[in-house]
């Protein structure tokens, strides 16, 4: 029998059991009428059951899930093509084979057993009649995830189970993955969540700590620039006190150096008291500017009494800013006012104090006080060492107190090897040496790691200079500290002279100079280049521009000035604002760089204006090919934000040599005013284009220097043969002196001699000059008398009606006699 006899038969019984539990509900008297229409039922049931099962079977064989039946005993009794498909195994090898040995994993078995002896009693289950999501396994072990729909089928009264299962591992597959990005998602935006919260108050935290940089820097440079001014006293304190010269002497001129300190207010008026020895009294010592009466007043004052002799028995600084009962010593006229008095002690000895006068109402300032400390702890220094009776002794006492108490390097070098025989703290911890790594070792070892002496190699050496000349020497090294790191130093050199007047040690002070010298190097890039285009300045194109000048004179070569002018660029600064002009300009002199080389040099004069040295050019015409490629670069658009603006430039070129130059009158600022002469003929001319400064130019100017020369030497009298000379000049400057030309000259020369006799400083050849030349210039620019009376009033000139007159006659004259040359 084949299995779909097999599964008719069954299907069969079903329906025949169903009809038996049907008639016996049928009344007994009626059961025989009823089972022959029975019969004929039947028939027609078992024919449609038939066709039924028949598209049953083929909808369930193309059906895409598979479709499963398991008997009671858990053998599988159909199995479907997507079965075949899905789980591996053909209908042969599924059929009557036990279900959950061919799918389901291992790991179910025990569960799978335990919920079918349930099924087979009762027909229910916990996935009977439900759809769920379970996993299931193929033929080559693998294993996929399912959707499985069963229901349950009572045949002959055995319950059997019918199962549709899809395979949805693609879908979990995407399931899975989109869980997973959804899962990296929020952790992503918890990590951004936690970096922006956490930028935000590294942001607010860097905020703080530059506020508080700001004001620590404030504090640093104020407390730099005053320990400069300290060490600058103490250094020349200590140098005065190295001189050999009586011990009063050094004093007073310590007490200069304090009175003249800027930042210390104090009245110009000071003194020093020292101790008797075995006697509790102070004797005035040195003073500067106390009148006679204080002096005498003064003289001696025992401890204890006034503000001086307290100071010395309380070994305090005593300091009033008002005339009180402290102040014992006093007199009729007596102005108010206050004093430092400052104890002058070594260690637990007094040896004198320091006494200033302040004015009426004066604050005490700490940095005041600790200055003067400073300055007391070094007057102990010498006045110890002035009164020292072993002087070799007392020497090395004071140099070590010294030494240890200023903030810069100081080391004592022996003159006669370079080696140090002594050494501050400063230094060893500026340059990371101990001080075993730097006595007995030479100088020029220790700070620049040569094992020879600087002088020998090139190197300016203070300390050579001091020896061979007994004096002070001063001078900027780069010196290495142990790691070999690079220290700016300036450096200070005084000598130290035996009783014979011989340099037989050095003091060498060293000060770090590095933040001086970066600041000075900014400061210099800001002296020498534009702040807006970082292009050279004017100063420092004038500085190249003079350069190339003597490098042409002296190589005998060519080179050309471009003076640029940006057209309209007013019009774009007025109408969009000076941020957008700012942007324009900056791309401008990128623009103007793009078309020079390394060797030239482009900077901007001021406003729209740029120049541009040409150095080395073979022919003029190479400045020419140069200024078309600037005028043909500033005429693309340039994009400024949110604006498109178009410009052009007018470009002026004087070359050099220029061939009606003399050698004496070429300068820079004759080369410049050519440029700009030429420029201003190119605007005239319509803009967007370059012009040379042409031999028209020259001539007109060797006409007006040459006439105006005349008349001054003349004194507007002149005769035959003083006219014959002036033609003669005018010759050797190049004039074809017709009839014609002639008479238009004399029309020139009478017209700027009434001019002369016109203009109250009848002395000044310039003004002259430059004013007929100016007139000149205004018409290049403008035709407009207001601008003429304008120049004329800035040049201080008179403006009589005579003198425009003249000024009118000798331009019209210049105007025509242009055209003939």
């Amino acid at each position: 029998m084949t299995k779909e006899e097999l599964t008719e038969k069954k299907l069969f019984t079903a329906v025949v059991a169903s009809l038996r539990s049907y008639t016996d509900l049928v009344k007994l008297e009626e059961t025989s009428k009823i089972l022959d229409a029975e019969v004929t039922q039947h028939q027609r049931i078992a024919k449609a059951l038939k066709i039924s099962e028949e598209i049953l079977l083929k909808l369930t064989l193309a059906a895409q899930d598979a479709v499963i039946m398991m008997d009671s005993s858990g053998l599988i009794s159909f199995w479907n093509k997507s079965a075949e498909n899905i789980f591996g195994y053909s209908s042969d090898e599924a059929l009557n084979e036990p279900l959950h040995r061919l799918i389901v994993p291992q790991v179910y078995y025990q569960g799978f057993v335990n919920g079918f002896e349930q099924f087979k009693k009762t027909g229910i289950g916990h996935v009977v009649d439900k759809t769920h999501e379970l996993v299931a396994i193929r033929r080559d072990g693998t294993e996929i995830d399912v959707e499985v729909s069963i229901s349950a089928v009572q045949v002959e009264g055995h319950w059997h189970s019918v199962g549709i299962i899809r395979d949805i591992t693609n879908r979990k597959t995407l399931e899975r993955d989109l869980h997973r990005h959804h899962q990296h998602l929020e952790t992503l935006v918890e990590e951004r969540t936690l970096k922006l919260k956490k930028a935000s108050e590294e942001i607010e935290h860097t905020n703080e700590y530059l506020k508080l940089e700001i004001a620590e820097r404030k504090q640093l440079e104020t407390k730099l620039s005053y320990n400069y001014y300290i060490q600058e006293v103490i250094n020349t304190m200590l140098q005065i006190a190295l001189e050999q010269i009586p011990l009063k002497n050094k004093l007073e001129s310590s007490l200069d150096l304090v009175l003249s300190a800027p930042w210390i207010k104090v009245q110009k008026k000071a003194c020093i008291f020292l101790t008797q020895d075995n006697c509790d009294t102070l004797t005035m010592f040195a003073q500067r500017h106390l009148p006679e009466y204080l002096q005498v007043y003064c003289r001696s004052i025992p401890f204890g009494k006034c503000l001086c002799g307290l100071a010395a028995s309380t070994r305090k600084t005593m300091y009033i800013n008002h005339v009180n009962e402290l102040h014992e010593i006093s007199f009729d006229g007596m102005p108010d006012h206050g004093h430092f008095c400052i104890p002058i002690k070594s260690g637990s000895t007094i040896l004198g104090v320091l006494n200033l006068y302040v004015v009426a109402g004066h604050k005490r300032d700490k940095l005041e006080e600790d200055f003067l400390l400073a300055v007391t702890n070094t007057l102990a220094g010498i006045i110890e060492n002035g009164k020292a009776e072993d002087a070799l002794k007392q020497s090395n006492v004071f140099i070590h107190t010294i030494l240890n108490s200023m903030n810069d390097s100081v080391i004592v070098i022996d003159v006669n090897d370079f080696r140090i025989i002594e050494v501050n703290q400063v230094f060893l911890k500026e340059y990371g040496y101990l001080e075993a790594e730097v006595k007995g070792s030479t100088c020029y070892n220790v700070i620049h790691r040569n094992s020879t002496p600087c002088f020998q190699n090139n190197i300016q050496c203070p300390v050579m200079t001091t020896v061979q000349t007994g004096k002070h020497a001063k001078t900027e090294h780069i010196h290495l500290d142990k790691d070999g790191k690079e220290i700016y130093i300036g450096c200070s050199s005084s000598p130290i002279i035996n009783e014979l007047g011989q340099v037989i040690q050095c003091v060498y002070v060293l000060r770090n100079i590095s933040e001086r010298k970066n600041f000075e190097k900014q400061l210099q890039r800001l002296a020498h280049f534009d702040a807006l285009t970082s292009l050279p300045n004017r100063m420092l194109f004038h500085d190249r521009f003079n350069g190339a000048i003597e490098m042409a004179r002296r190589d005998k070569y060519m080179f050309a000035l471009l003076f640029i002018d940006l057209d309209n660029f007013k019009i774009i600064n007025d109408t969009l604002g000076h941020d957008y002009g700012d942007i324009l300009l900056k791309e401008a002199a990128s623009r103007i760089l793009e078309n020079v080389r390394k060797s030239d040099t482009a900077a901007r004069m001021g406003g729209d204006e740029f120049t541009v040295i040409l150095v080395r050019i073979k022919e003029p015409e190479d400045a020419a090919v140069v200024a078309k490629k600037i005028i043909e670069s500033l005429n693309r658009p340039f994009y400024l934000k949110d604006k498109v603006c178009n410009i052009s430039a007018s470009i002026g070129i004087s070359v050099y040599p220029f061939k009606n130059n003399n050698e004496y009158r070429i300068n820079g600022e004759l080369l410049l005013k050519q440029a700009d002469i030429a420029m201003y003929r190119a605007k005239k001319q319509g803009k967007n284009a370059f012009q040379f400064y042409t031999d028209i130019i020259a001539k007109i100017e060797d006409l007006i220097d040459v006439t105006v020369d005349f008349i001054i030497q003349n004194k507007g009298v002149y005769n035959h043969q003083a006219w014959i000379e002036f033609l003669f000049k005018l010759q050797e400057k190049g004039f074809e002196l017709s009839e014609r030309i002639n008479n238009k000259i004399g029309c020139i020369l009478e017209s700027i001699r009434t001019m002369y006799y016109s203009i109250e400083n009848t002395d000044d050849f310039l003004t002259m000059a430059e004013l007929v030349k100016t007139v000149i210039s205004i018409d290049e620019l403008n035709n407009s008398t207001l601008n003429m009376e304008k120049c004329l009033i800035e040049m201080e000139i008179s403006l009589k009606n005579d003198t425009m007159a003249c000024i009118s006659d000798i331009f019209r004259l210049l105007e025509d006699f242009k055209i003939d040359m």
